[in-house]
């Protein structure tokens, strides 16, 4: 199910218009948001002025203008992308399975708010590699080289190739 289709569904069952149910999605995603950042902010963060800082920048970025009455769907992704990234962070952290779970599922929500999330698959697969392949996996993908050919290049690539003859 898209955004689209969830904006539809709660405008006709909540009685309102498209752009009132944008203007709620905006607003519990923004305040989702927040507190996303918040809870970022003051877990990973020792020192109180940084703290206060990029609490505050992360509370007022630009990008935020997203949440204020915009008619678009970016809102809802915008909160699920940080959320996948506590929770990969979470898992980078500690290697347990539960987080490893949890990335899958919030990198499942992403992909079906927007497609830029596929690009989440690197960062997760070396963290996958990090905490559960082999030795030889491991140094493979220690160095800039071995990352640029095992990695790098097969994302060119299926760049190019979904470019090309998918989406052009």
């Amino acid at each position: 199910m898209s955004v689209l289709a969830i904006i539809t569904y709660a405008a006709h069952i909540l009685e309102m218009t498209y752009g009132e149910a944008f203007l709620w999605m905006g607003i519990l995603s923004g305040i989702g948001f927040v507190w996303v950042w918040l809870t970022f902010v003051y877990r990973y963060l020792k020192l109180t002025p940084a703290r206060r800082v990029l609490g505050l920048a992360g509370i007022v970025s630009p990008f935020l203008l997203i949440y204020f009455g915009h008619i678009e769907s970016y809102a809802p992704g915008f909160l699920f992308f940080l959320l996948w990234f506590l929770v990969a962070l979470e898992y980078a952290r500690t290697g347990e399975n539960k987080w490893l779970l949890g990335t899958i599922g919030v990198w499942l929500i992403c992909l079906r708010l927007h497609p830029v999330s596929l690009l989440f698959a690197p960062a997760f697969l070396l963290m996958w590699v990090h905490h559960k392949g082999g030795n030889a996996l491991k140094s493979r993908l220690s160095n800039w080289q071995g990352m640029w050919i095992w990695i790098g290049i097969p994302i060119l690539l299926a760049g190019m190739v979904l470019y090309f003859f998918v989406f052009g």
